[in-house]
């Protein structure tokens, strides 16, 4: 009995990091994440592109936003390269190298307020649809 290599499938292909970003967003989205920002930091940082900036209301909402943005990133081979401030909760800090994820507690988020830090950095667009409007409340135009 011949034994043949098995063919292998095709490696994937890493996703940009614009779309690491933007996938960022959209799984905190999914999570209840609140003012979810991606900024465009490559012009004015060296070390990487995007900020994803979310807050939640508690270190839990934090810990399963982390959890759900690492457990759908490492399939697309996306590497993380560092996670800091898990466990306490408050600010998670997570390194996917050209995107860096953090994940406030509100009160941090106001207090530090990172989009007025990089001011300079431009906003990025993450919505792929309208999100409806509240019953009873039309959208405005």
């Amino acid at each position: 009995m011949s034994t043949q290599p098995q063919p292998r499938s095709a490696p994937q292909a890493r996703p940009e990091p614009l779309e690491v970003a933007r996938l960022c967003a959209r799984i905190a989205d999914e999570k209840k994440g609140g003012r979810i920002l991606i900024l465009d930091v490559a012009p004015v940082l060296v070390i990487t592109s995007y900020f994803v900036i979310v807050s939640g209301d508690t270190g839990k909402q934090l810990q399963a936003i982390a959890e759900a943005i690492h457990a759908k990133l490492k399939p697309l081979g996306v590497r993380r390269y560092g996670r800091e401030g898990y466990e306490e909760g408050r600010w998670i800090l997570l390194d996917y190298g050209d995107v860096v994820v953090h994940l406030l507690v509100k009160d941090l988020r106001d207090y530090y307020n990172l989009e007025t830090i990089w001011d300079d950095a431009a906003r990025v667009a993450w919505e792929s649809e309208k999100k409806p409007a509240p019953a009873g409340r039309e959208e405005e135009e």
